[in-house]
């Protein structure tokens, strides 16, 4: 997965252009740049989706861990309290 999502920053720079130019222009050119880059596009939005979707998960795990080493800290606080 890392190297699939190595180049998005690069990417989404690129497909922010297109995006930008493709809503501006209503033109035959337009539709053929379009219909030739779909593939790609499509394929830029599903790497994406993988890279969220993985992010996601690290995070709820992170989270977890988080949750559990909490009445530990406040235990290892208390003990100092006293």
């Amino acid at each position: 997965m890392a190297e699939d999502s190595a180049g998005l920053p690069s990417d989404y720079e690129f497909w922010m252009q297109k995006l930008s130019v493709w809503t501006q222009a209503s033109t035959l050119e337009t539709q053929r740049d379009i219909c030739l880059h779909l593939p790609r596009f499509q394929e830029f939005l599903r790497q994406m989706y993988e890279t969220l979707k993985e992010m996601v998960t690290f995070l709820l795990f992170f989270m977890k861990q988080l949750i559990k080493c909490i009445p530990c800290s406040f235990t290892k606080m208390a003990s100092f309290i006293v």
